[in-house]
């Protein structure tokens, strides 16, 4: 019986699919589709490969590709190609992976966690992916309902490239979800936004209210907590007039970001007036959810929930900050740094700008230089953390007043050890019939007799298996030293001292 469904994102102007999805089976024999965070997006696609060849893939057989062919999301794909010719052109045939038949296939995309919960439980309340409606789409004799599939990587429309070369997705097709990836446990969704879609870029109305997720979870769910990723506060740094501080307390973010203050010099009666523009994601976004349940919560600052333009009341009487909502981390940073995807230069004024998003969404930077999204620098949180792209201990920052030089931690040892609290334990759900015992029979007959999703897990809970562009950012969760009960508790040590 279908439950009532307390979760209702609405577009008041949806952005139309371009280009066709693909309306064939899935030609891999093997799958492990994950849909959901955008933090599992980046790790899987430098840890994919060494998935695969752990599991006994030779090297040579061994291919990746990713692209974004609808500007709405990453897609990748890691294949160990087996005895079906899978790609366009065919790689062919060859030894590929040991104890199974075939190929397997690894997919992975970045769109909002808790979508990734609606799509591994077969919920689509919100409509999404709507041109996956069975019409050719579906495996035979795969009991998955088409609500529970979603546009991944097609892997008969993509160039691969040998590891570790990258080749290109030029499609998605509709393939069943297996992993829903989470930055938070879908009871930490409580959130609701409303203004443009990509915030000063436009994109039409879009309003969401999310609350009430975990009430649609399949029945025996299953999640795992193998990855925790930083967040951060990032700034814009136009030289002509940078945001006046380096530093992010969590009084300040709570201020910021639940509209109780409209310029910077409130923070420091010493500085010349720069107005404030807080640039956040909207509802449904994890690193959302984590700014609340980490640092809002327990400042009892309750979230904004509308956007506030430049021309509003509460900015021109002083009470509250220009406030944006943006349906991508990607579109955030674009709020911060003043650009907009697609165009060139600054073209919307993002002076006294500061947004959030994964620690490593900027990992190069040179003091008031534009980059990809504009002028954007990271800033450090409570003191810890570093401004440096590469944080290695230089302090290369513009702020003033509460500034604070580089700690000698990475970002990796303070959540490790509980000095940095701005974090999430990675979710991976999924539901019994894509774990007990293999990836669903009836869609994948390749993939019985096997917990291909806890060999999953247990791959990325090793800090061995990190890869090196998340080594001195993200944790494995065997490595953490503290841990949280819950999105919203306070941190605790794993062994206390006597």
């Amino acid at each position: 019986m279908k439950k009532v469904l307390k979760t209702m994102i609405v577009a008041v102007s949806i952005f139309g699919l371009v280009g066709a999805a693909s309306a064939a089976p899935d030609q891999c024999d093997c799958a492990i589709n994950l849909y959901g965070a955008s933090a599992q997006y980046k790790f899987w696609t430098s840890a994919a490969p060494g998935l695969l060849q752990s599991w006994g893939c030779v090297p040579a057989d061994t291919f990746q590709a990713d692209g974004d062919p609808l500007g709405d999301r990453d897609n990748g794909i890691a294949v160990c190609r087996g005895t079906t010719a899978v790609g366009n052109p065919s790689i062919g045939t060859g030894a590929g992976f040991t104890d199974i038949s075939g190929t397997m296939c690894i997919r992975y995309t970045s769109f909002a966690s808790f979508e990734g919960i609606y799509s591994v439980s077969d919920q689509n309340p919100n409509n999404v992916d709507a041109v996956c409606n069975g019409s050719g789409d579906l495996t035979p004799g795969c009991g998955t309902p088409w609500q529970g599939y979603r546009l991944l990587a097609d892997e008969m429309n993509t160039n691969f490239a040998v590891v570790p070369g990258m080749g290109t997705v030029n499609g998605l097709a509709c393939r069943d979800v297996h992993l829903g990836a989470s930055d938070v446990e879908a009871s930490a969704f409580q959130q609701q936004s409303s203004g443009e879609k990509k915030g000063p870029c436009g994109g039409g109305a879009y309003s969401s209210v999310v609350s009430d997720v975990d009430s649609l979870l399949c029945s025996g769910y299953r999640f795992h907590n193998p990855l925790v990723v930083p967040f951060a506060f990032f700034k814009n740094d136009d030289s002509s007039n940078p945001v006046p501080f380096d530093n992010m307390t969590d009084p300040m973010a709570a201020a910021i970001f639940s509209a109780g203050v409209n310029n910077w010099k409130d923070f420091d009666p010493d500085l010349p007036a720069q107005k404030i523009i807080a640039c956040m994601r909207h509802a449904g976004s994890g690193t959302h959810a984590t700014l609340y349940a980490s640092i809002l919560y327990h400042q009892r600052k309750p979230l904004s929930q509308n956007e506030i333009g430049p021309s509003d009341p509460l900015v021109l009487m002083g009470i509250a900050p220009i406030t944006y909502f943006n349906k991508g981390s990607s579109d955030m940073m674009y709020c911060v740094g003043g650009n907009c995807k697609g165009q060139t230069g600054i073209v919307h004024d993002a002076i006294g700008a500061v947004g959030y998003a994964d620690v490593d969404k900027v990992t190069s930077y040179t003091p008031g230089v534009e980059g990809k999204y504009g002028f954007v620098q990271r800033m450090l949180h409570n003191g810890f953390g570093c401004v440096t792209g590469a944080c290695d201990d230089s302090h290369a920052g513009s702020g003033a007043g509460f500034s604070q030089r580089d700690t000698e931690d990475t970002y990796k040892d303070a959540i490790t050890h509980g000095r940095g609290t701005f974090w999430a334990d990675q979710h991976l759900y999924s539901c019994p019939w894509d774990f007990n015992p293999g990836i669903d029979p009836s869609c994948y007959p390749g993939c019985a007799a096997t917990d291909w999703i806890a060999n999953v897990a247990s791959y990325a809970s090793n800090p061995a298996n990190l890869p090196t562009s998340k080594a001195n950012y993200w944790a494995a969760q065997n490595e953490m030293q503290v841990t949280r009960a819950n999105a919203f508790a306070n941190i605790t040590h794993k062994n206390p001292a006597p």
